[in-house]
């Protein structure tokens, strides 16, 4: 996989987004207020509650 294109193809799904829908972002981020930010790894084997031990019971 050419990471290139990956970032190419990103910004084309933006333009596409913004194109038929200008607040598209805005409107999607309306009332998020995150803690925190975490980027992990989309592995099933383990999952992100078990790597930060934030199991929900």
């Amino acid at each position: 996989m050419n990471i290139e294109s990956v970032f190419e193809n990103n910004k084309n799904w933006i333009a596409e987004k913004l194109n038929t829908s200008p607040t598209y972002f805005d409107t999607l981020g309306e009332g998020q207020t995150p803690e925190i930010l975490y980027i992990g790894c989309s592995d099933s084997r383990v999952t992100a509650e078990e790597l930060t031990d934030s199991i929900l019971v």
